[in-house]
């Protein structure tokens, strides 16, 4: 088991649709800290009336706390499909090449699907997480990490936000859980391109499934008129008033990997290649 995961977590982090994926997210990263951060150095130190206004923190001029910015939206839009494409259609390709055939004379076929699995799940949170946390030490360097002021409406933690005395009290512990959420989904959206890639006949369909599933489920909800409860509203840390509540996106995520499971343990239980 030990040798096969090794095998997989190496093929899921090191082919270039992991590097491809990094790289469209870190060129996110990128052009929110030119467009919006660096200009933003501007507003520090200012003074009104004899007194120097509130500083702006790291955590409101992060790409997931600006609450104005462009690229946070694009960023959770994008999410399934930056987590899936790294190792997603990885089941797609090993049986039209014949490599899971190979593979599963070799192993146990228990330990060859786990290994998978895990991969597929370590990768789509790596792929995700990476460019958040680079986006957080590049704004480290330029601003403070002092604690944020809701009187100076910079912060987007509103009061019907996601615990927003928590925000206020713990901005690097409440960051840390909005981080979290972010890695679990992204693991969960790879594990459930994974789970559908030896059903699929094209590996686009592959690819944008967790996508397709994120806006069916949105949209269900924004008919349902429960904004709260949709998934782009996890993974930034500017929080409107949505009447949001830390135990709803585990909900929803227990829910996206229950069923990512199902259908992948479905797949595997497929012992002829040709049935499909």
């Amino acid at each position: 088991m030990k040798n096969v995961l090794k095998m997989e977590v190496r093929r899921a982090l090191g082919n270039y649709r992991f590097f491809a994926a990094l790289a469209a997210g870190l060129f996110l990263v990128f052009w929110h800290f030119i467009q919006f951060s660096i200009p933003y150095m501007a507003y520090q130190e200012v003074y009104s009336n004899g007194y120097m206004l509130y500083p702006h923190n790291v955590y409101e001029r992060c790409m997931l706390g600006d609450i104005y910015g462009l690229q946070v939206h694009i960023f959770a839009l994008c999410l399934p499909v930056l987590a899936a494409l790294p190792f997603g259609a990885s089941a797609y390709e090993d049986t039209r090449g014949g490599y899971d055939q190979n593979i599963l004379s070799r192993t146990d076929r228990k330990y060859y699907f786990t290994a998978k699995c895990a991969a597929a799940f370590l990768s789509g949170a790596l792929v995700v997480l990476i460019p958040v946390l680079t986006d957080f030490l590049l704004n480290m360097c330029l601003y403070p990490t002092i604690r944020g002021d809701i009187t100076t409406g910079w912060d987007g933690a509103a009061i019907g936000g996601m615990l927003p005395e928590f925000y206020y009290a713990h901005p690097f512990l409440y960051t840390l859980m909005i981080w979290s959420f972010i890695g679990l989904f992204g693991g969960i959206y790879a594990v459930m391109a994974l789970s559908v890639s030896r059903l699929a006949s094209n590996v686009f369909i592959v690819l944008l499934f967790p996508a397709l599933i994120q806006m069916f489920y949105n949209f269900t909800c924004s008919l349902a008129d429960v904004p709260s409860w949709e998934t782009t509203c996890y993974f930034d840390l500017a929080q409107s008033a949505r009447y949001m509540r830390a135990w709803k996106p585990l909900c929803v995520a227990a829910g996206f990997l229950a069923l990512s499971l199902f259908m992948y343990g479905m797949m595997a239980r497929k012992k002829d290649v040709l049935d499909r």
